[in-house]
């Protein structure tokens, strides 16, 4: 069958993208080969642990609208993943922080409540940067900017970028630890102290040294901590992390 050409198929593309354009849609791109350290940063907010479950991550936005997050914990998302926010989205975030004028407040807020967790938000504006880090007594503007990244953080569209180690090399397992104990110990009634932390004992891995393979939450309680505590007990000879063999060929 013989097609007929009909230009107003052009105009009709030709009309799709200008209104695309004006609009400040953008279609999915892979942002896996975009390097983040080369973009300028335009907003960023970081959320530190609290006694509980409280988020753990990081939200930048950049420039042109990209943004990542580093999520650690509690999160609906862990590693770094990044996404594409439209130039409206992107307006409506700076248009926020500028009408907010952080300028006026104070670097640091301490809050009455010790068990909050830390939240920093930075703001950058043609060459100056200004940080607020707080917990529960900064002023009300700040929090509706938090609230507002929030929402961004807990957005639809992200991308994974890399998988969360919790910054450790691929064969590293964060959530076992080898444990040697001073002679007499046993391993059982050893990791009974840390029964909070979810630790259990996996094997005695040698039969003559007092050597005992551990697991524990390294959701709940960050590896290097876990780690760093493990070897500051009095009952501790040395401890460190299990790791994947290597096969060689």
């Amino acid at each position: 069958m013989k097609s007929h050409f009909n230009p107003w198929n052009l105009g009709f593309i030709a009309l799709f993208f200008l209104l695309c354009s004006m609009s400040g849609c953008v279609t999915t791109r892979n942002l896996s080969k975009i390097d983040l350290n080369k973009l300028n940063k335009v907003i960023e907010m970081s959320k530190s642990p609290c006694y509980g479950t409280c988020p753990v991550f990081t939200l930048t936005i950049y420039e042109d609208g990209i943004a990542s997050f580093r999520g650690e914990r509690y999160t609906q998302r862990t590693g770094l993943w990044a996404r594409q926010f439209d130039k409206n989205e992107l307006e409506e975030m700076v248009s926020a922080f500028r009408k907010a004028n952080l300028w006026q407040f104070n670097n640091v807020y301490r809050g009455e409540y010790y068990d909050a967790p830390t939240v920093s938000i930075t703001y950058y504006e043609e060459g100056d940067v200004k940080t607020i880090v707080g917990k529960d007594g900064r002023p009300y503007q700040v929090l509706e900017l938090e609230a507002m990244l929030d929402d961004a953080a807990r957005s639809e569209g992200w991308q994974q970028l890399s998988g969360d180690n919790h910054g450790f090399p691929a064969n590293v397992i964060t959530d076992e630890i080898i444990v040697e104990l001073k002679n007499g110990r046993d391993g059982a009634m050893w990791a009974r102290q840390y029964r909070r932390y979810e630790m259990e004992i996996v094997e005695r891995i040698s039969p003559t040294g007092n050597y005992w393979l551990v697991r524990y939450n390294a959701e709940a309680t960050p590896p290097q901590e876990m780690l760093e505590k493990v070897r500051s007990d009095l009952e501790v000879m040395g401890a460190e992390f299990n790791k994947k063999l290597t096969v060689r060929n």
